[in-house]
């Protein structure tokens, strides 16, 4: 289920590397996770 999940090792457990790699864990897993469905997935915009 991490295969795909950037995680480091602090001090007092473990963090994603970045906010959007923990956006993507959470797309992809969320239903399985806590029984919700995704709406629509956030992106980014560069203008």
């Amino acid at each position: 289920m991490l295969s795909n999940a950037s995680l480091t090792k602090t001090g007092s457990g473990w963090e994603f590397v970045s906010e959007e790699i923990l956006e993507d864990f959470l797309y992809e897993h969320l239903e399985i996770l806590l029984s919700l469905n995704v709406l629509d997935k956030q992106y980014i915009v560069n203008s």
